[in-house]
């Protein structure tokens, strides 16, 4: 007899989706949590957290970075779990990105040449 546990899981908050539009092409990519440490909240990686590629590997998206981690490719779709080895999450790269409710408050919209995206951005008012 197999071994079955039960997992339940949240899509957490999605508010950030400026509509459902691309969210049904979501594309699936490896991640290691270990990378994402300063992007956790409560022992979960949230919906909306921006990544890029580096070494092959997908990583948090960083602003001003350097080595690929500046060249934004998606948004993390659903919350995922902190505490698990690598895991396969859902990326969107082509959807309205309402930027102010993003859970990095500091994300900013990358400059020509570093958006891989199909994304449109909303941006923070004021």
């Amino acid at each position: 007899m197999p071994k079955l546990r039960i997992e339940h899981s949240s899509p957490g908050d999605q508010r950030w989706l400026g509509s459902l539009h691309g969210i049904d092409s979501a594309r699936t990519v490896t991640i290691d949590p270990a990378d994402f440490t300063a992007r956790v909240v409560d022992k979960i990686i949230p919906s909306g957290t921006a990544v890029a590629v580096k070494g092959g590997k997908t990583v948090p998206y960083v602003s001003g970075g350097s080595g690929g981690e500046e060249k934004l490719t998606g948004f993390i779709l659903t919350d995922q779990p902190a505490d698990a080895g690598k895991i396969a999450v859902p990326v969107v790269d082509r959807v309205r990105v309402t930027v102010a409710l993003l859970p990095d408050s500091g994300f900013t919209i990358p400059a020509a040449g570093n958006d891989l995206t199909a994304c449109t951005y909303i941006p923070r008012e004021g």
